[in-house]
């Protein structure tokens, strides 16, 4: 992380006092709050490994460890923030090595307010758009960012950066994100890097969970963009219900200048959005892509090109332009296409619901009409517990082949979650008056890729869908490092070549 804008203690105790988190009026642990208040924050943090001699560490997240504190005391923080405040006989320190600590009503709500101290008038210096929805953010965003990148050479200027559930680019340097809407602290630090680099325009994603958890408080938007709401993200981990799902997402209207709302949300939502928004203007998606070359296929990028388009022309961004960005845009993980040496086509694509899968094999079947569809895919464990039975009624009504492994397991074991995908499949196609598609389970992720393809041939589309870019598999025993879906098949069929 850049280093933040150093900052004594009191400064941030002010902010949230100002902010009405702060539940004492002085810092706990703490016999010389003067002293201690005059001391200078030299930067902050949520991840105990990053703390430095002079940081403020945060402790956050519903898994946060008693050990992580210790941790950051040992590491230099001088003081830390917290919904509770810890005594050193529980984190095994003595008197003397305990730090003060701020206790506040909602850690969450503290990080963004922090950054305010830490990285102040950094928002204030890009033009910020903000795209949420249910499906086709990366795509949107990425479909903008081309189009800005177009129009800012032709001005010679820096390209826009980026924040994205699949990279996150400050303008020079491109990484592999972690989340779809990174956490605070990342965020300022992104922007700060982008500013640094020369950037005016920064594109982001903004998830629902973003919106919920305060990660974007305290940032005003130029323009924000609702592309599309229906069903997921729904569970114990993520949202209760639709209803906090969508309050979620309307978050947004009350941080953007201009709104964009997509054509397909319904005349209830649209409403609930108008009543929300606070800006300027809003502006409803409408028309067609007639004139413009869109280098996606489908209806789905079809309608993320028009949200796009109509983004960039609420940023004045002349068509020319437009056109030329939407005409070369490439989005890693989505809709990636490979021609084995014997004629099959094998198709790499993020869909990891059942609403973006079912929209994905309608387009196969119309761009490959007279071929069998071999589908590799999985559902995660944890989260979304919906997913299979949707994921598999799809599969059994537009699929031929199917091979289920693993995605993000967690916890539950991929052979459970993949028996209840079976059982959606086989229902579905049975209810569809279709022969329940040939259906094994295999659970490592590559040898089901490498399985597939080997038994396609030249009148077979290998789809395999739900993790696109990413890099890493959630298991029991943590988050760990794999090839990509892309990778995969291409290192296979150079093999194979």
């Amino acid at each position: 992380m850049p280093s933040c804008k150093e900052s004594e203690l009191v400064n941030y105790l002010a902010a949230f006092s100002a902010s009405d988190l702060l539940l004492n009026n002085n810092l706990v642990h703490c016999s010389d709050v003067s002293r201690v208040t005059n001391e200078t924050v030299t930067g902050i943090s949520y991840d105990s490994r990053a703390i430095k001699p002079g940081y403020l560490f945060f402790c956050k997240g519903e898994r946060f460890n008693k050990s992580y504190l210790t941790q950051a005391i040992k590491a230099g923080a001088i003081a830390y923030v917290s919904e509770q405040s810890y005594e050193a006989a529980f984190l095994g320190l003595s008197e003397e090595q305990m730090i003060p600590g701020i206790v506040v009503s909602d850690i969450r709500q503290a990080m963004p307010v922090a950054c305010q101290v830490a990285f102040p008038g950094i928002a204030d210096q890009l033009k910020l758009v903000a795209v949420t929805g249910t499906k086709g953010k990366s795509t949107t965003v990425y479909m903008l960012k081309s189009i800005l990148d177009e129009w800012l050479k032709s001005e010679g200027k820096m390209p826009a950066a980026l924040l994205s559930g699949i990279q996150n680019f400050n303008g020079k340097e491109s990484v592999v994100s972690r989340l779809t809407t990174e956490e605070t602290f990342d965020i300022y630090s992104y922007m700060q890097a982008a500013v640094a680099n020369g950037c005016e325009y920064l594109v982001m994603e903004v998830s629902s969970q973003a919106l919920k958890y305060h990660r974007v408080q305290g940032l005003h938007f130029t323009i924000g963009a609702f592309l599309n709401f229906s069903r997921d993200h729904i569970g114990p981990i993520e949202h209760p219900d639709m209803k906090d799902y969508l309050v979620s997402k309307l978050a947004l209207a009350t941080q953007c200048d201009c709104m964009v709302l997509g054509a397909e949300l319904n005349d209830e939502i649209i409403t609930r959005a108008k009543d929300s928004f606070v800006g300027d203007n809003l502006v409803l998606v409408s028309g067609s892509i007639k004139g413009y070359n869109i280098s996606l296929a489908g209806e789905m990028n079809a309608q993320n090109a028009l949200s796009a388009i109509t983004i960039a022309q609420s940023l004045n961004i002349p068509d020319e332009f437009i056109k030329a960005g939407l005409a070369q845009v490439r989005v890693p993980g989505r809709m990636e296409t490979f021609v084995a040496s014997w004629g099959a086509v094998i198709i790499v694509d993020y869909a990891h619901n059942g609403t973006s899968l079912e929209l994905l094999l309608q387009l196969v079947h119309k761009q490959y009409p007279k071929r069998r569809v071999s589908l590799v895919f999985g559902c995660p464990g944890g989260k979304a517990p919906n997913r299979p039975a949707e994921m598999g009624a799809i599969a059994g009504k537009l699929a031929d082949d199917v091979i289920l492994t693993e995605d993000d397991p967690y916890k539950k074991p991929v052979v459970l979650i993949c028996d209840e995908i079976a059982k959606a499949l086989s229902d579905a196609a049975v209810l569809a008056g279709r022969v329940v598609p040939k259906t094994r389970t295999i659970e490592d992720r590559t040898v089901a890729i490498h399985t597939a393809i080997d038994a396609s041939d030249a009148m077979t589309v290998v789809v395999v869908a739900g993790k696109g870019h990413e890099n890493r598999q959630l298991r029991a025993s943590g988050s760990v490092p794999i090839m990509t879906d892309s990778g995969v098949v291409a290192q296979y069929l150079a093999k194979k070549s």
